[in-house]
C-alpha cells in the first residue's frame, strides 16, 4: 500500500494508521520506519534483479525513450523507459531509471537536444523502414506516400529508403555470420575456412580462393536475400486487427535475419505522451519538451 499510493514511510507510526490496522486485525504488530524501509528496499532489489534477468534474455535491441512523470506529491521526474520485443514476440516496456526533473534539465537537456538535432533526419528513414516491415504495405506505401509528399523528388527519397533498408539488413546479416577462425602462419595471418561437404574447398590444388569466388557468384545468382524475397512477395490483405508482431513470429523461420531487424525496428515507440501534455510540459521545461515530443 505504501508503494502503490506513495505514502510516506513514517505513516506506520501514526496513531490513526495503527488504530485502523488494529481494527482490521487486532493482533497487528506495530512496525518501525526502519523495518518498512528495509522491506521496500528488498522489493526494489528483487525487482531490479528480475528486470536484469529479463533484459539479458532478449535477443534484439533495447530502444530508449524519455518521458515526464508527476508523483502524487506533485514532484516531477524524468523516466528512462526501455522498449523491446520479448521471446514470445510481445511488445514490452520497462522503466529503467528516473531522476528529478530539475537535475535532468540542468545536466542533460543540452546534449540531448544536440543529439536530437543531429539525428532528426534519420527519423524519417526509421519510420519508413517500420512501414516496410508491415507485410500489408512494404515499399508500396512508401512509394505511394512519397510521390504525394515530394512530387518530382519522390524517386530520390524512395531510393534513400531502399538503400538504407538494404544497408541495415546487411548489418544484421553480418552479425548473424559465424566469426572466422584466424591461424598464424610463418609470415602472415590467414583466415581458416572450413571445408564444405561437397569438397569444393578441399581439393588442395591451390585454387581455394578462386573456388570461394565462384561459390559466391553462383550463390548470388541462384539465391535472393531474405529482404528481396520479402519485398517481392504479394502484399497481405489490409485487415484492421492485423497482428504484425504475430506475423513475424510465425515467419521467423522463413526470415531468420530479417525478423530480427523487424523486431528491433517495430519496438521503437513513436510517442509516449499526449499533445495536451506536450503543451503543458513545454511551458515547464522548454527545449526538453521538444525533444520528448518526438
Amino acid at each position: 500500500m505504501i508503494i502503490q499510493h506513495e505514502y510516506p514511510l513514517h505513516m506506520v507510526e501514526h496513531s490513526g494508521f495503527i488504530d485502523f490496522a488494529r481494527t482490521l486485525q487486532p493482533q497487528f504488530n506495530i512496525t518501525s520506519v526502519t523495518a518498512v524501509q528495509e522491506q521496500v528496499m528488498g522489493i526494489y532489489f528483487r525487482e531490479k534483479h528480475r528486470l536484469l534477468d529479463l533484459l539479458s534474455g532478449i535477443s534484439g535491441h533495447l530502444n530508449l525513450t524519455v518521458d515526464l512523470w508527476t508523483s502524487n506529491q506533485s514532484l516531477a521526474y524524468v523516466l528512462i523507459t526501455g522498449h523491446f520485443i520479448d521471446n514470445d514476440w510481445k511488445l514490452q516496456r520497462r522503466i529503467l531509471n528516473l531522476s528529478h526533473q530539475d537535475f535532468f534539465v540542468s545536466c542533460l537537456t543540452k546534449p540531448l537536444m544536440e543529439k536530437f538535432t543531429k539525428y532528426w533526419d534519420d527519423c524519417n528513414l526509421v519510420l519508413a523502414v517500420a512501414v516496410v516491415m508491415d507485410p500489408r504495405f512494404k515499399m508500396k506505401l512508401v512509394e505511394f506516400s512519397f510521390s504525394r509528399i515530394y512530387g518530382e523528388d519522390a524517386e530520390t527519397w524512395i531510393n534513400i529508403v531502399d538503400e538504407g533498408l538494404h544497408e541495415l539488413y546487411l548489418e544484421y546479416l553480418v552479425q548473424s555470420l559465424p566469426a572466422p577462425t584466424f591461424i598464424e602462419g610463418e609470415n602472415d595471418t590467414l583466415v581458416k575456412t572450413e571445408p564444405q561437404e561437397d569438397g569444393l574447398l578441399s581439393n588442395g590444388d591451390g585454387f581455394s580462393d578462386f573456388d570461394i569466388y565462384i561459390s559466391d557468384i553462383m550463390g548470388a545468382q541462384h539465391m535472393k536475400s531474405e529482404l528481396d524475397q520479402y519485398l517481392e512477395e504479394p502484399l497481405l490483405p489490409r485487415v484492421q486487427d492485423f497482428d504484425v508482431l504475430g506475423w513475424w513470429k510465425m515467419n521467423r523461420s522463413k526470415y531468420p535475419t530479417l525478423s530480427k531487424l523487424a523486431s528491433d525496428v517495430l519496438s521503437i515507440p513513436l510517442s509516449t505522451i499526449s499533445r495536451i501534455r506536450i503543451r503543458y510540459e513545454r511551458e515547464k521545461v522548454g527545449q526538453l519538451s521538444k525533444f520528448i515530443e518526438t
